[in-house]
């Protein structure tokens, strides 16, 4: 697919105020060719992949997926060069999360032998890669990403998956998910699950998240990252130390002694039950979730701020608003209205099936898999 599928599920009838709309774009761009004036020696077999996902008209925060591919069945990833992979989280802060390291998991699978081996997502034993060149790709984009879905097109909030597949030995175990939900009131905030599916053997160890106050260039003489808890504010501790959970289960970064920047930074809201052990992370702006040993999943609410406020009235105010947002994210249902969405869709297709034979393809092929997964749904 070499066109540009920009795809905005928006509705004309029945709009109403203070709804939400998906948007969900994917990109495959072709490098420029050989001979031609923008053309990059070594990229003439290269194409990138870009996928977003975020809510319309608001679009305060997204989602974005970038991987170079050499293209072929499979396509392989490739990271060479900077801005050929990564998985960005795109705020409010002008430098966004840390594109190296914004959502690292770390997966692991127990073999039939008992042992237990680390499983990269979306690395094919077909992509030839090396391990340091398949450990590289894995921690900036996951790899090739099998799909971007759009669980929840519309309505207070709206919901997708970014999925990338998990193989081991040539055989494929299940999938990687990174689920988002962003709401119609709190639209600079994300939702996320990240979780694992398939081989019950699959356990989702940990989960890397960046970061904290953002990448602001050379650190002045004297700058310091700072660190803020539901009651703590100062300067963060040193690279893996263990953050109390009874304390940060809200969290909140930003610099201090950077000049204009010391007004920007990130905060997130994490639930105890979900984690065994929250730490600074080995990274600079980075705290890394460690899980339990039958973990498959863990949920967690991110946001940058900035603002003409200092650092310490917006995290009070993040404060105050925390114990609402943790409660939203316990009962926050991750199960999409699959009838609803179903219907919507079929109410398009029936619209293309009045001017086109009911056997053309992709339509035909299209209303058979719609009336198996409404089937699965009703079941």
């Amino acid at each position: 697919m070499t066109r540009v599928a920009a795809i905005f599920l928006l509705m004309a009838a029945g709009v109403n105020a203070g709804e939400l709309f998906a948007g969900r774009e994917w990109h495959r761009l072709r490098s420029h060719q050989v001979g031609s004036r923008n053309a990059i020696h070594g990229r003439e077999n290269r194409e990138q992949i870009v996928a977003i996902f975020y809510a319309f008209p608001d679009k305060m925060v997204a989602v974005q997926y970038q991987q170079t591919v050499i293209p072929g069945t499979p396509d392989t990833p490739v990271w060479e060069r900077g801005g050929d992979a990564q998985l960005a989280y795109r705020g409010r802060a002008r430098w966004g999360w840390d594109f190296t390291n914004f959502h690292h998991p770390q997966i692991r699978f127990t073999t039939a032998d008992g042992d237990q081996v680390e499983v990269l997502p979306g690395i094919l034993a077909e992509h030839k890669l090396n391990e340091q060149q398949a450990a590289t790709v894995a921690q900036r984009s996951h790899g090739l990403l099998e799909s971007l879905n759009v669980l929840q097109s519309r309505g207070k909030r709206v919901m997708g998956d970014f999925v990338w597949p998990l193989v081991h030995d040539g055989e494929r175990l299940g999938y990687l998910v990174l689920r988002v939900v962003i709401f119609e009131d709190e639209p600079n905030w994300l939702y996320g699950h990240t979780f694992v599916c398939g081989d019950p053997r699959l356990r989702l160890r940990k989960l890397d998240l960046s970061s904290w106050g953002g990448r602001a260039g050379a650190v002045p003489p004297g700058a310091k990252q700072w660190l803020a808890g539901i009651t703590s504010h100062g300067p963060a501790p040193r690279r893996n130390s263990q953050l109390p959970l009874q304390e940060y289960w809200v969290l909140a970064a930003h610099k201090r002694g950077w000049g204009s920047y010391d007004r920007r930074g990130s905060t997130a809201v994490f639930l105890q039950e979900d984690i065994d052990t929250l730490r600074k992370g080995a990274h600079n702006g980075c705290v890394s979730m460690e899980l339990g040993p039958d973990a498959r999943g863990v949920r967690y609410a991110i946001s940058d701020f900035r603002g003409r406020q200092t650092p310490g009235t917006q995290i009070d105010t993040l404060r105050r608003q925390a114990p609402a947002r943790k409660k939203r994210l316990v009962e926050l249902d991750w199960q999409p209205p699959w009838q609803r969405e179903l219907s919507a869709l079929l109410e398009k297709a029936n619209m293309l099936a009045r001017d086109l034979p009911p056997d053309t393809p992709p339509l035909s092929n299209w209303f058979a898999d719609y009336h198996r997964l409404m089937t699965t749904v009703e079941e």
